[in-house]
């Protein structure tokens, strides 16, 4: 909740080296969350920063995450399947200049 905020709409700000990043909307949103993920992708995302479309990085992989078992990832998905659906995009978003430029 802290990085996603209370209800995971996101737009939170995380301070980096290279400036703030947003945090992004993971309810089961298909417009503006993880709706369209399935486990693989949800789990790509958490191990590889890595959304079915873009990199997350700089903000993920979060190094906390590398100790998740696989069943600590299925868990988290069936959890955020059930979350009330936030059909808006976060506050702000995070458009990383070069060299990190998402494509």
């Amino acid at each position: 909740m802290t990085c996603h905020r209370e209800d995971y709409s996101g737009g939170v700000p995380i301070d980096t080296a290279i400036g703030n990043i947003y945090s992004t909307n993971i309810t089961p949103s298909t417009r503006y969350g993880i709706g369209n993920y399935n486990e693989a992708d949800f789990k790509k995302a958490l191990r590889k920063g890595r959304a079915p479309n873009h990199q997350i990085y700089p903000a993920m992989p979060y190094p906390s995450y590398h100790g998740l078992t696989d069943d600590d990832v299925s868990a988290l998905f069936a959890y955020f399947q059930t979350v009330p659906i936030v059909d808006n995009p976060p506050e702000k978003n995070h458009t990383p200049a070069f060299p990190v430029e998402y494509p």
